[in-house]
């Protein structure tokens, strides 16, 4: 995706089958042509330090390896949808690992943000009611679950959320990990 978050259009698969072998089990594009200083069989595209992904360019145009390797896997092209890599690993671009989904789901299957204090998506202490507070955003609406004495219940009140507006879940680890298995054992 750009920075617009407009998708660009992938070229036809045809040609793209023409250019590239996908290596299934690795989730790895090579070149199929020489062309220039690029050899038949090496690695195509490259990676991209400040955004974590591999970019391949083809005909001048600079494209997501992992919308070009879910393209050559699926047949489907994703279109303006979004690539998901399931393990959020941005360069495993096995096509086990890539899912299309909405830029909703896609938000919603966010880790735990650097900024987050609580260490829990959704729950923050708020300081004026001296309790735990749990919120979530769903269908572009802002919903406050509540105030809560624990910590817990706070996260609680969030995992239940979760689980009724999301259609994706998101990652959990730490924390969020143990109390969403004993939410839901």
């Amino acid at each position: 995706m750009n920075k617009s978050n407009k998708a660009i259009p992938l070229p036809p698969l045809a040609k793209l089958n023409e250019l590239f072998h996908l290596d299934h089990e690795a989730g790895e594009l090579t070149w199929k042509v020489s062309a220039g200083t690029r050899a038949a069989g090496s690695r195509a595209g490259s990676f991209n330090k400040s955004t974590g992904y591999r970019n391949l360019q083809i005909g001048g145009v600079l494209y997501k390896e992992h919308r070009v390797v879910y393209y050559m896997a699926t047949g489907e092209d994703p279109g303006s949808l979004y690539i998901d890599h399931i393990d959020t690993n941005k360069t495993n671009n096995r096509p086990a690992n890539l899912q299309v989904v909405t830029n909703q789901a896609n938000l919603q299957a966010r880790a735990v943000s650097k900024y987050n204090t609580s260490g829990f998506t959704g729950v923050h202490f708020n300081k004026q009611t001296d309790k735990w507070q749990a919120m979530i955003e769903a269908d572009g609406k802002k919903r406050h679950l509540g105030y809560f004495v624990n910590f817990e219940d706070a996260c609680t009140s969030r995992i239940k959320a979760e689980l009724q507006f999301f259609t994706i879940q998101p990652r959990r680890e730490g924390k969020q990990l143990e109390l969403y298995e004993r939410l839901t054992a």
